[in-house]
């Protein structure tokens, strides 16, 4: 019985000792947040002023006359005859296709054309000889001009002839490719003025016109600039975007070549006096625009704002706040309502 009882109290003992392991493992595990760190932060109060709105596109350039040549035919490519970059004439072949298969119809327009021309040589020496009528010969040069018509349309079938003098700018084909009726296949542009086109937002078509400045950059290299002007926009809508169509003239093609993406920046004359801050400064809260304004106490609250033009750098500020608040301008999207941060005032 005494060993019974002694056996209890060591269960009892050593249960004790593994219940309160178990509990100062779960205490050691607990992860206790860090106290929140305040942000460091740029502030200013907006400044009062006005603003010249900057509309951004981007788009592609394009020689101001620019042919895109198709295939009339489905056949294989025998011969490119011109490289890009070169220079061609109108009428210069360019692309050559392979007359093995279209044989029997080529060689028979041509054939016919041939024939032709020499029966109407023969009769026009046969006339001038008396032997024949005027008639006659004037039949024989209809079946001339038709054979000449089919022999031409046969032979455009087959090879591509520049219809512009310009420059090659893009070739979709190598010798040897099968192409189908209607497939791109070589490029020609005169590139000694280049053009670019955006589509506008309804919003903008009423801010912008015929003539209105714009500022081309290139994309893959910003250092390389121009000036341009819209020369023309489109009078209805595209049915299946609902923007309309804005063509413009770049003033140099200095650095810019056809084919190349460029930004497009429409710069509305008309200004609009308000409130300034910078872009960085704007917050996104519940799908609405907002901004991040310190209190005395160095805590943020956002509030919701009405905003108005902008360009790359500011944007006016319509409603919601004053010339007197203090607006957080960098690391908005780290902060939210209630937050204390380190402010280093710009102003």
């Amino acid at each position: 019985m005494k060993q019974a009882f002694l056996l209890s109290i060591v269960l009892l003992l050593t249960g004790s000792v593994l219940i309160s392991g178990c509990g100062k493992g779960s205490q050691s595990e607990t992860i206790v947040p860090n106290k929140n760190t305040e942000l460091t932060v740029d502030v200013q109060k907006p400044e009062s002023g006005s603003l010249t709105e900057v509309l951004t596109y981007s788009g592609s350039l394009s020689g101001e006359e620019e042919s895109v040549l198709r295939s009339k035919v489905s056949e294989t490519i025998s011969e490119v005859v011109v490289s890009i970059g070169q220079q061609v004439k109108k009428g210069t072949i360019l692309v050559k296709f392979d007359l093995t298969t279209a044989s029997v119809q080529y060689a028979q327009a041509r054939s016919n054309y041939e024939l032709a021309e020499k029966t109407y040589e023969r009769n026009l020496n046969l006339l001038k000889a008396g032997a024949i009528s005027q008639q006659l010969l004037d039949q024989t040069k209809t079946q001339l001009d038709v054979a000449l018509a089919n022999y031409e349309n046969v032979r455009n079938m087959v090879q591509i002839e520049s219809p512009i003098d310009g420059t090659v700018t893009n070739l979709n084909v190598s010798a040897g490719d099968f192409v189908s009726a209607g497939s791109p296949v070589v490029t020609v542009s005169k590139i000694s003025s280049l053009k670019t086109s955006v589509s506008l937002n309804s919003s903008d078509l009423v801010k912008v016109k015929v003539g209105s400045p714009v500022l081309i950059t290139l994309t893959d290299n910003p250092s390389v600039k121009t000036e341009g002007r819209i020369t023309e926009i489109a009078k209805s809508a595209d049915p299946a975007t609902r923007t309309f169509e804005a063509k413009i003239r770049l003033s140099s093609t200095q650095g810019f070549n056809s084919g190349l993406y460029v930004n497009v920046e429409i710069l509305n004359k008309t200004t609009q006096q308000a409130l300034l801050v910078p872009v960085t400064a704007l917050a996104a809260k519940l799908g609405k625009t907002a901004l991040f304004v310190m209190r005395p106490d160095s805590v943020v609250s956002s509030v919701f704002i009405t905003t108005g033009y902008r360009n790359n750098e500011n944007v006016t500020i319509l409603s919601g706040i004053t010339e007197q608040d203090l607006i957080v301008t960098s690391g908005t999207l780290l902060l939210k309502d209630g937050d204390k941060i380190k402010p280093v005032v710009k102003n």
